[in-house]
């Protein structure tokens, strides 16, 4: 195993650290506040995602009709 003693630190660490960061906080005490244009954002680019997608399935379905 890679240098155990290190690892072994690393965890320690990793943990103080998620224990510090989550001290007191619930979910609803810190809410994600959104900028004026994120969710446009957010739709375009699962738009730009899902699209060609959505385009391929349907020109399958639609040569399925055609041979079939």
């Amino acid at each position: 195993m890679f240098a155990p003693k290190r690892l072994e630190r690393a965890y320690d660490y990793s943990r103080e650290q998620s224990k510090k960061r989550n001290e007191g906080q619930q979910p609803e005490d810190n809410p994600v506040q959104l900028e004026k244009g994120d969710i446009t954002g957010m739709i375009l680019g699962a738009f730009i995602v899902f699209a060609p997608i959505f385009l391929v399935l349907l020109g399958l379905i639609l040569l399925t009709f055609i041979f079939l």
